[in-house]
């Protein structure tokens, strides 16, 4: 369990940085375009935003709900068992 908390708190602190770095460069940058090229440019920073952060929001999605795979991996069909509970 500390592993994923770990994992989770990397990529959260990962993702807080990589949204003040695009607040502070990419966008002051937007401004400097121009009209003619902002939507090929607008587009392009869309797009390869995705592979920067797509992989870290995976691992954060699959951080959150391991508590919730643990908790059915715990279920068996006479009782139900709760993770918490067994804290």
């Amino acid at each position: 369990m500390k592993l994923v908390l770990l994992a989770h708190l990397a990529v959260t602190l990962f993702m807080v940085g990589m949204i003040w770095f695009v607040k502070v460069v990419h966008y002051p940058l937007f401004a400097k375009v121009g009209p003619e090229g902002f939507t090929l440019y607008s587009k392009a920073h869309s797009h390869l935003t995705g592979y920067a952060v797509g992989p870290p929001m995976l691992i954060s999605a699959s951080a959150c709900s391991h508590p919730f795979v643990s908790t059915m991996s715990l279920t068996t069909s006479s009782e139900t068992v709760k993770a918490w509970e067994l804290q």
